[in-house]
């Protein structure tokens, strides 16, 4: 009877946690954070931070990420390429914003996802937030949603943007995902709505920032 309770317990753990390989390995890069932190290694060092992994992930216990992952060599060079590519063309051009007389026209828009995981929301709103100009206000795990400033927008220019967004989720998925994650999120209806390429956006609620009069829907006044 004691036996059966335990073989429960070890269950219920390794299903609240994701395995204990999944622990292990999380064990591991808290133990790397922990060297880190203290700027040395030694035994005694080693022991402690064993100890404090341990009971963070007992007392704190992170959720069970669902991910069908598939590395391709190719399609993650297109995808490191494409991120450093965006970086330096959006460094330019918040330089140029910083010297320009007019300021800034900013928004606040949401971007609907179309890939229910989370590691794929997590990457796509560090790619997003990493690139000058951009950044994540709030990332809803349940709607698949991602709420964005954008600092500078032109006319027509958040179609384009929501544009590049779902083109970086496209990007990781092909360069992550299993081919059966990719068919699910990237096959859409006949018409192309949701196919690849077919620059399908949500524009979602949208709330303009910056001078300049404007409507409530998001959309600029036109004399």
């Amino acid at each position: 009877m004691i036996r059966g309770k335990g073989s429960r317990v070890r269950s219920a753990v390794r299903h609240r946690t994701g395995g204990w390989r999944t622990w292990c390995i999380t064990m591991g890069w808290l133990l790397l954070v922990w060297f880190a932190l203290w700027g040395a290694v030694s035994p005694w060092l080693a022991l402690a931070g064993i100890a404090a992994s341990a009971a963070l992930l007992l007392l704190f216990p992170l959720p069970v990420v669902e991910f069908s992952f598939g590395l391709h060599p190719w399609r993650t060079v297109v995808l490191i390429g494409r991120f450093f590519y965006d970086v330096l063309v959006a460094s330019a051009q918040v330089a140029w914003l910083a010297v320009r007389p007019r300021p800034p026209a900013g928004a606040i828009t949401t971007v609907q996802l179309r890939s229910t995981s989370d590691l794929v929301q997590t990457l796509v709103s560090l790619a997003v937030s990493l690139v000058p100009g951009s950044l994540i206000i709030e990332a809803d795990p349940e709607n698949r949603t991602l709420v964005i400033h954008v600092l500078d927008v032109k006319p027509g220019g958040l179609s384009a943007f929501h544009r590049q967004v779902l083109d970086q989720e496209e990007r990781i998925l092909q360069a992550l995902g299993s081919k059966d994650e990719i068919d699910a999120v990237m096959i859409g209806e006949d018409d192309g709505e949701l196919a690849m390429h077919s620059g399908a956006v949500t524009l979602g609620s949208t709330v303009l920032l910056g001078d300049g009069p404007r409507k409530d829907d998001g959309t600029e006044e036109r004399a």
